[in-house]
């Protein structure tokens, strides 16, 4: 098993559900306020306006999504700053494949 992408609890190569949760606030952060960097404290608060969640949580994941290399995580003085790497349309359909490829 590689360590750059871990399995999830399905034992499936991914992402689990937190992380596609912040992935698509991500992606929808990116398509509303139309800039490619994204702070953590901005998902954190689309997911707060939804439901409880503590900031370091997020700053983990999304962490953890950097180092699958889903996220670009970059330094802005003292922010990180994240984009994606892919497309919603192209996680998800390497995602279908992964599974394909274990239900086959």
């Amino acid at each position: 098993m590689s360590t750059k992408t871990r399995p999830n609890k399905l034992g499936v190569g991914g992402i689990g559900r937190l992380e596609a949760e912040i992935m698509s606030e991500v992606w929808n952060i990116q398509d509303t306020t139309k800039t490619s960097q994204i702070a953590v404290r901005e998902v954190y608060e689309a997911i707060r306006a939804k439901r409880q969640i503590a900031y370091t949580t997020v700053m983990t994941v999304m962490n953890n999504l950097a180092k699958k290399g889903l996220l670009k995580q970059e330094k802005d003085q003292v922010v990180y700053l994240y984009t994606p790497t892919k497309t919603k349309k192209i996680l998800v359909a390497e995602l279908k494949k992964a599974i394909d490829v274990v239900f086959s």
